[in-house]
């Protein structure tokens, strides 16, 4: 018998380390556990319990390596060791191991076939892959083993997620609530799914119901943010994001998308202050340069704008919607080629991408090349036939190449889609008056006017339809009004002049000292400032003073077309000055530049037509 003792206090001894351990464990005391359990190795370095037991406790410290030792060990002592290749694969997964996890979870099944466990994380490994329709096997099997699985429930609603089938991934997540009422992550993966369906509404409450479960839960409240974020509700999301950054203050994500929802709002100061801490928090962060560059762009820095979206494609040259961006600022500045550049760009990276045909399209028309607008703005029709803006461009390209039906016909298109769109109606009214139908003209300017009263140069059009038709009243108080909203606006200066004193000397006399005025205090550019000089005396200008300028284009298009201006802005002062004779060779050199949608050119052809008749 004595010969038995000392075996009797060695497994005496390793099972007191051993449960002292377990209970350290269980309180999450693992430096004491690892301890105890060691000291059970020692005493027995056979002992797969303690060493397997140790595993879970350098794994709870995160300790991932030594865990993995550790139940390696177990299962060299115990090869059928179910609990330890199940712990080991989990620890591998931990690890972001998911091949060698997948291999545990597999040897644990081949060994335990029932073993929900073993299904549901290696379902978990397959997730983790991205290997969904596996990963859905794993779960459903765990499930069939054990019909309240809650958790294989929930992650078998991620991986339907995960393949876009957000019905069956409300389906269990709904299930998973039923056999776990206070499942906060349930609620949270389901109010994803309603989100990633658009609705909205649903989609909060579940996040409500997140939060109220967990009350310090950022990821509930940056989600409930998205939400409310797709539903316009700007404030709420603000609120919600400002609670995420409170509770987890490197957020980058909630930093951005709160940026996001102040740009919504108008607030640019503030949306550039929190791009700017996400782009801190990440200085690789290409969404929170691009979001920045939009918000200095819609401020109209498009200089800091312009560096950002260069910084959001040097860190993602594929990144197609900052060089769409980009292409924006540039066409802005006026800068056509590279915007064309960048839309072009952005087209190579997102065929589909209407927008940039769009932009391109309106780039191209800008730079008179009404063709290539055209091609740009029907490719935009062709991938969105509802695209209005893509119409309203092709008709301004129609209409710069002289085809007024096909213009009004497009501005009619856009009208038809938008019925509230003033620049529509516009574009119209433009294609109305070159077509010399002033009294059409004038009805689709006051339609554009009554939509959106702020357009400076809708006013303009109406009121030089009413100076050519003779109303000359109704066109001085349209040039006044455009005057109030856009007091730079010299060309619309002259034609006012123009008009009084087809009413009264005396109110042009009254109006030139206004003139005079502006011009000593204003700058304008060269031709059309000397052509303001002309007709108020300044500077002893001549008409050879008008033309010479004229010639000064910075190319031949540009010469023609103030060319045209300044021969019927000549033929109008030597008409003013009784010289008729002089005044139709001028107007005549107007028309014969054959430039049709220049309201100098309408306005001489019609004068022209008026001297026959007189």
């Amino acid at each position: 018998m004595g010969h038995l003792r000392p075996y009797q206090i060695h497994r005496s001894g390793t099972e007191l380390f051993n449960n002292r351990g377990i209970a350290y464990g269980s309180k999450g005391d693992y430096e004491l556990a690892i301890s105890d359990f060691t000291r059970a190795i020692e005493l027995d370095s056979k002992n797969a319990f303690a060493n397997y037991h140790r595993g879970l406790a350098y794994g709870g410290k995160g300790d991932y390596n030594r865990a993995i030792s550790d139940f390696t060990r177990a299962i060299e002592l115990d090869p059928k060791n179910v609990l330890a290749i199940n712990s080991r694969g989990i620890t591998y997964g931990n690890k972001g191991d998911k091949a060698h996890a997948i291999s545990d979870f597999t040897r644990a099944i081949e060994l335990d076939p029932k073993n929900a466990f073993a299904h549901y994380h290696r379902g978990l490994a397959y997730g983790g892959k991205g290997d969904y329709d596996r990963a859905i096997s794993d779960y459903t099997m765990a499930i069939e083993l054990d019909p309240k699985y809650a958790f294989a429930y929930n992650n078998r609603g991620l991986a339907y997620g995960g393949k876009g089938d957000n019905v069956r991934a409300i389906s269990d997540y709904t299930r998973a609530i039923e056999l776990d009422p206070k499942n906060s992550n349930a609620y949270l993966f389901r109010g994803g799914a309603y989100g990633s369906k658009g609705d909205y509404d649903r989609a909060i409450s579940d996040y409500t119901m997140a939060i109220e479960l967990d009350p310090k839960n950022a990821f509930a409240h940056y989600h409930r943010g998205l939400a409310y974020g797709g539903k316009g509700d700007n404030d709420r999301a603000i609120s919600d994001y400002t609670r995420t950054i409170e509770l987890d203050p490197k957020n980058s994500n909630a930093y951005l998308f709160r940026g996001g929802a102040y740009g919504s709002k108008g607030e640019y100061d503030q949306a550039i202050t929190d791009y700017t801490r996400a782009i801190e928090l990440d200085p690789k962060y290409t969404f929170a340069y691009n979001n920045r560059g939009f918000a200095f762009r819609s401020k109209g820095d498009n200089v800091r704008a312009i560096s950002d979206f260069n910084r959001a494609i040097e860190l993602d040259s594929k990144y197609a919607l900052a060089y769409y961006n980009r292409g924006l600022a540039y066409g802005v500045k006026g800068d056509h080629d590279r915007a064309i550049t960048d839309f072009t760009r952005a087209i190579e990276l997102d065929p589909r991408n209407v927008l940039a045909y769009c932009n391109r399209g309106f780039a191209y028309y800008n730079k008179v090349d009404y063709d290539r607008a055209i091609s740009d703005s029907t490719r935009a029709i062709e991938l969105d036939p509802k695209n209005v803006y893509a119409f309203i461009t092709r008709s301004a390209a129609y209409r710069g190449k002289g085809d007024y039906d096909r213009a009004i016909s497009d501005s009619t298109m856009a009208i038809e889609l938008d019925p509230k769109n003033a620049l529509a109606f516009y574009h119209r009214g433009l294609a109305d008056g070159d077509k010399g139908d002033y009294d059409r003209a004038i009805s689709d300017s006051t339609m554009a006017i009554e939509l959106d009263p702020i357009i400076f140069y809708v006013f303009i059009t109406r009121g030089n339809a009413y100076r050519i038709k003779g109303d000359y009243n109704l066109a001085i108080s349209d040039y006044t009004k455009a005057l109030e909203l856009d007091p730079k606006n010299e060309y619309t200066r002259i034609r006012l002049l123009l008009t009084l004193r087809n009413v009264s000397k005396v109110c042009a006399n009254g109006y030139i000292e206004e003139f005079r005025a502006y011009v000593n205090t204003s700058s304008s550019s060269s031709f059309i400032r000397t052509i303001s000089k002309y007709y108020l005396g300044m500077d002893g200008l001549a008409e050879k003073d008008v033309l010479k300028e004229a010639q000064r284009g910075k190319d031949d298009r540009k010469i023609h077309e103030q060319l045209c201006e300044a021969y019927y802005y000549l033929g109008e002062e030597r008409l003013w000055k009784g010289n008729r004779t002089g005044a139709k060779e001028y107007f005549q050199k107007s028309v014969e530049t054959s430039l049709y949608n220049f309201i100098e050119y309408q306005a001489a052809k019609a004068i022209l037509e008026k001297m026959k008749v007189n």
